[in-house]
């Protein structure tokens, strides 16, 4: 059986998203709002507060895609 993935596994939150980038409160729900509307246009689900943690990464190059492991490498 599968297990389910917890909200603080799949989504980051404004304090996480502070942490990681060393911003205030208010950037970091800015943050979270704008990523949510891309998200929103594709058309997959948001929840207010709170940002897919896989898109974010991404979004910043904090991921392990392949091309962010190129551009790691090459700098």
């Amino acid at each position: 059986m599968k297990t389910v993935k917890t909200a603080k596994e799949m989504f980051l939150f404004a304090e996480d998203v502070m942490q990681i980038t060393g911003l205030a409160k208010t950037k970091a729900y800015a943050i979270i709002r704008q990523l949510n509307a891309e998200l929103e246009e594709k058309g997959m689900m948001t929840v207010q507060g709170r940002v897919n943690r896989k898109y974010f990464l991404k979004r910043f190059g904090l991921d392990d895609t392949p091309d962010n492991q190129r551009r790691k490498a090459a700098s």
